[in-house]
């Protein structure tokens, strides 16, 4: 049974119970966006990646976050009713239920990245302002680390000739991770390895202190480039990696989560309109797993 045939029957009411025709109707509305999309696919296939693209569907639409949820909704209900009269496995309710979840409302320049122009201009004017942090700021522009994992990075966490790094976590479960260095990543390390103890230090050789590295570089940085470029923390260079590597297609949101350190959820939650719009076999297996990436991001 398809989602479209269950809907025909789920829309005058489940197990039984009467659904008046207003209901009825409003709950088939909902669903409209998601019949549209994977109306053809059978019940027991739908997974966390068809609510992931039902939100995306939404957004592109203009809906507000809480009429995206809305329809979320919709479809767990309909799930929830289909594992009731077992037309699908409960664990398939679950796993949809527990991936998929509601979009918050946020500012969104939370997690707004600097654009391609933007962060040329900052990596153009940091060695006006400290040449000695030239090397970090490139670093996380070229691999999304946070700023808590690239200050306790040490020389033998890299190996130029796999051309990968082990990159501690210091965050979540999926944070401990081995990366792929891209030719602009082991261009930036190179200089600096071998090293013993943290390769990334303060000015004065200590261990990388984050307060002092924003009060006496970022801050001045973000100052010297006002009107030309958005004042963020450094933190947000790590938003750009992400976003860039989302919307030209060079990693999947799985590949993303892994190699940044976090859940295919964040990914969908925090950067879902820099995802490129395709066929849902695409993302198939979305479900959050460890991978280690080596190679510039290949499994």
């Amino acid at each position: 049974m398809t989602l479209s045939e269950y809907l025909d029957t789920w829309g005058r009411g489940s197990g039984g119970r009467f659904v008046s025709e207003g209901w009825a109707s409003l709950r088939v509305q909902k669903l409209r966006r998601a019949v549209e999309i994977f109306g053809d696919v059978e019940l027991e296939n739908i997974e966390p990646r068809h609510g992931w693209a039902l939100q995306k569907k939404c957004l592109e639409d203009g809906l507000a976050y809480s009429s995206v949820n809305r329809a979320v909704a919709a479809l767990r209900a309909l799930l929830r009713d289909a594992a009731k009269e077992r037309c699908i496995p409960r664990v398939q309710y679950r796993e949809f239920n527990a991936d998929v979840v509601d979009m918050r409302e946020r500012p969104d320049s939370r997690y707004d990245p600097w654009t391609i122009e933007e962060r040329d201009l900052i990596l153009a004017e940091a060695p006006r302002v400290d040449p000695r942090f030239v090397p970090l700021t490139e670093f996380i522009f070229a691999t999304g680390v946070r700023p808590g994992e690239l200050a306790i990075l040490e020389g033998a966490d890299f190996s130029l000739r796999e051309r990968r790094c082990h990159v501690r976590g210091t965050k979540t479960e999926n944070s401990d991770r081995h990366i792929g260095l891209g030719d602009r990543a082991v261009a930036v390390i190179a200089p600096l390895l071998p090293a013993i103890g943290p390769v990334f230090r303060s000015a004065n050789g200590a261990r990388l202190n984050r307060h002092n590295l924003s009060r006496r570089f970022w801050q001045p940085l973000m100052h010297r480039l006002e009107g030309r470029v958005t004042n963020r923390p450094l933190q947000c260079a790590r938003h750009t990696f992400i976003s860039l590597q989302l919307s030209t297609g060079n990693m999947t949101p799985v590949e993303v989560a892994a190699y940044c350190g976090t859940s295919v959820e964040v990914i969908y939650d925090r950067y879902l309109r820099y995802i490129p719009t395709r066929p849902l076999d695409v993302d198939k297996g979305l479900r959050p797993r460890r991978l280690q990436l080596v190679k510039g991001g290949k499994r």
